[in-house]
């Protein structure tokens, strides 16, 4: 029989033709047969059968004669790069790929990347048969291929070598072939660095470990002749050997966690080819002092978070991005850039530029001048000489010019005069905008461009006689500010509120919370994308702070990393309380046997409802939210916080039922701190105490503020109960106040919301 080729126009896709009896059209995709395969040519002769007989072509057409019982099947490859059959298993091609040259002094490999893989096995051998690559020597590699359970290799099989046709044999269904490379380059011979079998670092030269010992540790640029251009996420972490590090030129970032906890790590210099120090990088380490190099871009969130011991930083102007958190709860008192040009990034206490007391007008630190006073210019007089003599306070560090307008050498009869000062910083030193500039003794504002700073004074119209050198009215104003501060009562006032409704204008932003979820739950910047999305959830009010955190901690991103109870829980940590687990190990150990006991989903439950989650959110001016699902709190914390609201609100023991449905409410998270003291001021037993407003107050202070009552806080409460505020108000805004909040964090109880 003969099989001829039909035209491709005339018939589309596959004709599967069973003739037996009559002829049946129908085009097969699915079942296959191991039968041998044909491959189009014109003509094929093809013997009748009743078994299908494969085409191993991608869309071509076929006529099958009729001479009954025969079926033609196309292998199902989707595409013309498919190297598998998905029906039935052929394999068409392989293509060995990433096998380069050997290089001198490496290992030669003992595995092959290739196509198909998942249909076959290999096996490599060198000759010569050495395992690392000598000098000046020709290898040849000989690879077998061989067909696993369930799958075959096509009689017309290729076999390439990183795309390019490569010679091979097909000996009783084992591929075998051969690549003979170019003869390896001569033997380089290097120093060392920092011993080299120490490190662990990939192809990309990202070093991943370090197994050495050394208190103090040179990074090597290059490692086994790869250049190390990263440090990886917790390269360091926790390693409490280390006292410095050098790290190389080389390198462009320092990763997340990377060296995070090194508790005696003392000083650290960065490279000048560091362009991003990650999140956690440097935090709750022990570094001292740090310079960061002009390359750097970003510092990442918190960053050197929690490094106490950090006192002096040096940081370039050239900065672009100091994330939230990245020096806070340093020893830090001052850095020569502006710290609130970057939001959350320094504690409010920093100042700008290192000045010993008010006197002090040039920062020691970068030749910043704070102030600069320009005196001796007298009032321009009818016929006399313009001033031409002043005396600046700056002048060692500063050259001053001048210029008279009108440009005349003696004054003229009623004529406006102005002085234009044009200040130049000599080098070495700097000004700026917030440089204060006085002209005898009076501040006024000036001009900074191409870091000049010009200053005009303007003067009155001269007369026959000296004026008095009077500010004249464009000058700045020395008044008295009409607005006087106002000293409130040290106690609770209606805004101590932490609930976000009632907070002022915070410095940060829903942007600020969302990426702070990407960075610490996620330990990666966000995308675009993903950022607009949620905070747009969050301005909407489609979400609450608890609804992100769940989805970002429940993701499928998160739960896919590798993560130990023990790194689950400085996750929540971070995430919930912003502050380091190795501060509370109580805490820590009891979340760590929760989690044993009621799984991981149970402690973000619990983190959700925790006070600091509460009031970190109302920082961002978000709803912290209330959890969904059933957590709990230990028991005897409930009991102790119940048994003060007896104590202290009612003014005795509790009875045993009694204690024991107020600790099981509260352990179950049925009711807050809040919700429990404001049933117990508003209950019967309470009301029939008939206490006045004062001993009310008294009671209150004692409850939540754990102290007595102050005479100026009790004046204003019962000022404001007199304007009309009424009991179940005043509890709620003692309820808000941080004395409050902390006796609810140090009972684990949720403080509640309002």
């Amino acid at each position: 029989m003969q099989f001829l080729k039909k035209p491709k126009e005339t018939v589309l896709g596959l004709l599967a033709i069973v003739i037996s009896g009559l002829a049946v059209v129908a085009g097969i995709y699915g079942f296959c047969s191991s039968k041998a395969v044909a491959s189009p040519q014109d003509p094929i002769d093809i013997k009748v059968s009743n078994e299908p007989i494969r085409i191993d072509k991608v869309s071509t057409d076929y006529v099958l004669p009729e001479d009954g019982g025969t079926t033609l099947l196309l292998h199902e490859f989707t595409s013309v790069d498919d190297a598998i059959c998905d029906d039935c298993g052929l394999i068409r091609s392989l293509d060995i790929v990433e096998m380069e040259n050997p290089v001198t002094g490496k290992e030669l490999p003992t595995t092959v990347n290739f196509t198909a893989s998942e249909g076959a096995t290999a096996k490599i051998t060198w000759s010569p048969a050495d395992s690392i690559a000598k000098a000046s020597t020709t290898y040849k590699a000989t690879i077998v291929f061989q067909a696993k359970s369930g799958f075959s290799f096509s009689d017309e099989i290729k076999a390439t070598f990183d795309g390019a046709d490569v010679a091979f044999t097909n000996n009783n269904g084992k591929i075998t072939v051969t690549k003979t490379f170019d003869k390896t380059g001569a033997a380089v011979v290097t120093p060392p660095p920092t011993t080299e079998g120490d490190w662990v670092i990939d192809k990309s030269g990202i070093l991943s470990a370090y197994k050495g010992s050394d208190k103090n540790v040179v990074i090597p640029s290059t490692v086994n002749g790869i250049t190390v251009k990263e440090i990886a996420y917790k390269t360091f972490n926790n390693n409490k050997t280390i006292e410095s590090v050098t790290i190389p030129d080389s390198v462009t970032t320092i990763g997340n966690y990377a060296f995070a906890y090194c508790s005696n790590l003392k000083s650290v210099t960065i490279g000048n080819g560091v362009k991003t120090i990650g999140t956690y990088a440097f935090s709750s380490s022990g570094l001292e002092a740090v310079k960061i190099p002009s390359s750097v871009e970003t510092i990442s969130f918190a960053a050197f978070w929690k490094c106490g011991n950090l006192k002096e930083a040096e940081i370039p102007e050239t900065v672009n991005n100091i994330a939230s958190k990245a020096f806070v709860s340093c020893s830090i008192k001052s850095i020569c850039i502006d710290p609130n040009k970057f939001s959350g990034a320094f504690d409010s206490t920093v100042v700008r530029h290192d000045f010993t007391d008010d006197s002090d007008i040039l920062c020691d630190k970068c030749g910043y001048i704070r102030r600069i006073d320009i005196s001796g210019i007298d009032q321009p007089v009818k016929g006399q000489d313009l001033d031409t003599s002043f005396v600046c306070s700056c002048d060692q560090y500063v050259d001053v010019t001048y210029a008279w307008d009108p440009n005349d050498t003696v004054a003229k009869d009623s004529t406006v005069y102005t002085i234009t000062f044009t200040i130049s910083p000599k080098s070495g030193y700097s000004c700026d905008g917030s440089t204060k500039i006085s002209i005898e003794g009076i501040d006024y504002e000036f001009v900074y461009s191409d870091a000049k700073i010009t200053v005009v004074k303007k003067f009155p119209q001269t007369a026959a006689a000296a004026s008095t050198d009077t500010p004249a009215s464009t000058a700045p104003s020395t008044s008295t500010p009409s607005i006087s501060p106002i000293v409130s009562p040290s106690t609770v006032t209606p805004s101590d509120s932490v609930d976000p409704k009632s907070m002022p204008e915070v410095s940060v932003s829903f942007e600020d919370f969302i990426e702070r979820l990407y960075v610490v739950a996620l330990a990666r910047p966000s995308e675009a994308e993903g950022k607009a999305f949620w905070v747009d959830m969050v301005k909407n009010h489609d979400f609450t702070g608890a609804d992100c955190a769940r989805e970002f901690l429940l993701s499928k991103e998160f739960k896919s990393k590798t993560m130990t109870d023990e790194e689950f829980v400085e996750v929540l940590y971070l995430t919930f309380f912003d502050r380091d687990p190795a501060e509370d190990k109580d805490g820590f150990n009891f979340w760590l046997g929760s989690i044993k006991q009621a799984g991981r989903d149970n402690a973000v439950e619990g983190f959700i409802n925790s006070t600091e989650w509460c009031n970190l959110c109302a920082t961002y001016g978000i709803k912290s939210g209330a959890t969904t699902a059933k957590a709990t709190i230990a028991s005897k914390n409930a009991e102790g916080f119940a048994t003060r609201l007896y104590t202290c609100c009612l003014g005795r023991d509790p009875e045993t039922e009694g204690l024991k449905f107020w600790s099981l409410s509260l352990t179950n998270l049925e009711i807050t701190g809040y919700d429990a003291a404001n049933q117990f001021f508003t209950s019967a037993e309470f009301k029939g105490f008939k206490t006045s407003d004062e001993e009310f107050i008294s009671r209150l202070y004692l409850t939540f503020m754990d102290r007595e009552k102050d005479d100026a806080g009790l004046k204003f409460w019962l000022n404001e109960m007199n304007n009309g505020m009424s009991r179940e108000q005043v509890i709620k805004e003692f309820a808000k106040s941080q004395e409050f909040s902390g006796i609810c964090s140090e009972y684990g109880i949720a403080r509640g919301e309002f």
